[in-house]
């Protein structure tokens, strides 16, 4: 009797304990296996060891077990030694901080958390009371008055939290501002917040990160017991968590500070994104683990994601296929595969696309630095054909995407003028500076109505003139000497600034200067002595056409190298054509002679060859962009004809083809400097003629 007794006493007592045992998460640490303690003194915190993420999702990585550590709570005094974290993990955690900012845009919509039936409790809610209550509440203040007095059951804490989240984004974005202050000052707010603590190990995956998500969204500090508990809770159920929510607890990182314990969460988070991409198949819950795996992330996973990316072009939405431009500018990952592909999807449906979208997209191109001709046109286009639907201020700010990605839209360049022309009373100092900005970086005027736009620009600027900021005065005169006009009154005013300005604008006025030399023949003559030789550039595009000019001249006696002058412009090669003769002249000591037009025959003009990146060229084309176009007019002041070769385009063709090349490159400049030459020979006689008179 006795005997089986103790016998249904142990068996009783085993299978508690197996009860007990399998509401623990098994943990591995790198002393062996253990369990995690808990205690329900929330202001105690037991240290906490490794867990392991089960690799159970792909046969490859079935024996692979990773070991992740635990968020740690840094507020705890006691576990600062317990749980220090080696220095190679460290490196692999380092990421940029998360964004905390209140407007900050996610790829998640906020009602995701709100639409599986999950969230409810597996068993049947019974209509007590307070679930009575929550249905006829209408604001997150008549949520939170619900909870006056504790204790509650679970249901209806899941439901008070989702009830709150609800009505808070009912609100506007006025009324959420102030809102939000007052529901985590609320006098019951603590009596959920508790309440969720003590069920919080209880939740289902789903419903944890929801809850989460929501505490956070609701700016509870993050050094607070309730999210450093439901994010240590999270540590342990993130191999469970399907890609619904692995993109919302990626959503919710994003608006945590980047400290330890999230950068933990954040590794382990890409880990587990690592091993189930291939399992998502929706495009939201994508694009978010797409942006969780952060800029630090391996380029081999990376490349997985742009793989699945691809694969799910068509699924993308005009909306969606926005979206990856802003998360390929988060993660700093230059696809071109990807951009390009979905470029194409914004192009077939442009008048989908509203301002603030194409904006988005070519802020991203921008950081991106990704210039897609195709789409930039096709924005350009769209815009025109829109054109009374779209304000002043939004034209220019389109252009100055425009100008960074430098792409010409003469089109828009041109209706803009005249918009510009025509408001002439609503003109801002701001818009006056932009307007001429643009203008000049493009080195673009109005074909048709260029005078009329100058005349504009010339009139706002007389304006404005005294209300002009010195620095700002200092790049207006410069740009608009880009464009080849140079108002003396405006100079005249920069004149009386001189001692106010910094020297980081040294350069600017050296510009400046040179620009105003370019009427003066004495003043240009006397900076004619700071031509001199200097070290060629090292760049190996440089080098290939050095290599070849030296190899179709072949005569050292025909050519000079590597001058600089006026202190500021570099010349790559100079050579003398004789236009009667047809023909390459010894180009003579430029250092010594001075470029004085005695020692030369008066058939003989002097070329400029100018060796020219990408970027000095409008994307698509061989426009010179402001600075080159302002160095190819100095240069021409000086008395110089100037051939621009595109190295980036030079460097691509056969030997025989670049020889090919830069003989019709040279040789065709002598027809347009023969009629440079006529043109000056006929305005020297025409002041010839004045000045008798």
């Amino acid at each position: 009797m006795i005997c089986r007794k103790t016998t249904e006493m142990g068996s009783k007592t085993c299978i508690y304990m197996l009860q007990t045992i399998r509401q623990l998460h098994p943990c591995i640490s790198l002393t062996g296996r253990s369990f995690p303690k808990f205690t329900r003194n929330y202001r105690f915190e037991a240290p906490l060891s490794l867990l392991s993420v089960t690799s159970t999702l792909r046969p490859a990585l079935s024996s692979l077990t990773v070991p992740i550590r635990c968020i740690t709570h840094e507020t705890s005094p006691c576990n600062e030694e317990r749980n220090l974290t080696p220095d190679w993990i460290d490196g692999l955690l380092n990421d940029s901080p998360a964004i905390s900012d209140v407007n900050h845009i996610s790829p998640l919509d906020e009602q995701i958390i709100l639409e599986p039936c999950e969230l409810a409790s597996s068993h049947k809610m019974i209509a007590s009371p307070i679930m009575i209550a929550l249905n006829n509440c209408t604001t997150p203040r008549d949520v939170l008055n619900v909870f006056w007095r504790p204790p509650y059951k679970k249901d209806e804490l899941v439901e008070g939290v989702l009830k709150l989240w609800h009505t808070f984004l009912a609100l506007n974005e006025k009324q959420k501002f102030m809102e939000i202050k007052f529901i985590v000052g609320h006098p019951h707010f603590h009596n959920l917040t508790h309440g969720v603590m003590k069920i919080a190990q209880d939740l289902s995956p789903g419903v944890l990160i929801r809850m989460l998500y929501v505490f956070v969204r609701l700016r509870k500090k993050q050094k607070s017991q309730l999210i450093l508990n439901l994010l240590l809770i999270c540590q342990q159920h993130l191999s469970s968590f399907n890609e619904v929510e692995l993109a919302i607890l990626a959503n919710t990182l994003e608006w945590l500070r980047s400290d330890k314990n999230v950068r933990l969460l954040k590794f382990g988070l890409r880990l587990m994104i690592d091993m189930k991409i291939e399992e998502v198949n929706e495009v939201t819950p994508f694009l978010t683990m797409m942006k969780a795996v952060g800029r630090t992330a391996p380029l081999s996973l990376k490349l997985k994601l742009e793989k699945k990316a691809l694969q799910m072009v068509d699924r993308f939405t005009v909306e969606q296929s926005e979206k990856l431009f802003c998360v390929l500018a988060d993660i700093d990952f230059y696809s071109e595969h990807l951009l390009n592909a979905y470029s194409c999807k914004l192009i077939d449906s442009l008048d989908e696309l509203s301002f603030n979208k194409i904006v988005s997209v070519l802020s991203c191109c921008c950081e991106l630095d990704y210039s897609n001709e195709r789409l930039l046109t096709a924005f350009g286009d769209q815009i025109i054909k829109t054109i009374c639907l779209w304000k002043p201020w939004q034209l220019a700010m389109i252009l100055q995407y425009f100008v960074h990605l430098h792409f010409r839209h003469v089109q828009l360049l041109d209706r803009y003028a005249e918009v510009f022309a025509n408001n002439l009373n609503s003109v801002k100092i701001s818009d006056l500076s932009e307007t001429i900005n643009i203008y000049s970086m493009l080195n673009h005027l109005p074909e048709k109505k260029a005078q009329q736009f100058l005349e504009a620009v010339h009139t706002s600027l007389q304006t404005h003139l005294n209300s002009i900021p010195p620095e700002n005065l200092l790049y207006i005169v410069y740009n608009l000497s880009v464009l080849g006009i140079c108002p003396d009154f405006a100079v005249n005013k920069l004149l009386q600034y001189e001692s106010l300005l910094n020297l980081k604008e040294q350069s600017i006025r050296m510009h400046n200067n040179l620009c105003l030399m370019m009427n003066n023949p004495l003043l240009k003559s006397h900076s004619l002595h700071c031509l001199k030789k200097v070290p060629p550039t090292p760049a190996e595009h440089f080098q290939t056409l050095h290599k070849d000019l030296k190899i179709f001249i072949k005569d050292p006696a025909f050519y000079q190298y590597s001058l600089q002058i006026a202190n500021t412009y570099y010349i790559d090669f100079v050579l003398a054509l004789d236009t009667q003769e047809n023909q390459l002249v010894p180009v003579g000591d430029l250092e010594t002679d001075n470029l004085q037009r005695a020692n030369i025959s008066e058939n003989v003009v002097r070329i400029a060859v100018l060796c020219c990146s990408p970027n000095a060229f409008a994307l698509g084309t061989l426009h010179p962009l402001g600075k080159l176009a302002l160095k190819i007019k100095i240069l021409k002041s000086f008395g110089f004809s100037s051939v621009v070769v595109p190295v980036h385009k030079f460097v691509k063709l056969a030997e025989e083809k670049r020889m090919e090349y830069l003989k019709t490159l040279i040789f065709q400049e002598l027809s347009e400097a023969q009629n440079a030459m006529e043109d000056t020979t006929a305005e020297r006689d025409l002041q010839q003629t004045s000045h008798d008179t």
